[in-house]
């Protein structure tokens, strides 16, 4: 698990971008704390979400290798951008 931090550099580096321009757009006040605390909360909950399917697999002992954890991440990344960027 702890691969995914630092042998993934870049796709990190893209998600955060990500998060911080989506961040600017949704933000109703451009303060740095502001868009930090919405940067952490958008990563931390895509991580959470895709704690599901990595926990369920690991349960029935088929764990995930870490292209598919980077996926079920981006996954959740896409969902919260999506409803960020839809309202």
């Amino acid at each position: 698990m702890m691969k995914i931090f630092f042998h993934f550099k870049l796709w990190w580096l893209l998600l955060v971008a990500g998060t911080f321009v989506v961040s600017l757009l949704t933000s109703s006040n451009i303060a740095f704390m502001s868009l930090l605390i919405s940067v952490a909360g958008h990563l931390l909950f895509s991580i959470i979400v895709a704690l599901i399917p990595m926990l369920f697999y690991w349960i029935i002992r088929r764990p995930l290798n870490n292209e598919q954890m980077m996926c079920t991440i981006t996954a959740g990344w896409l969902i919260l951008a999506i409803a960020n960027l839809s309202v």
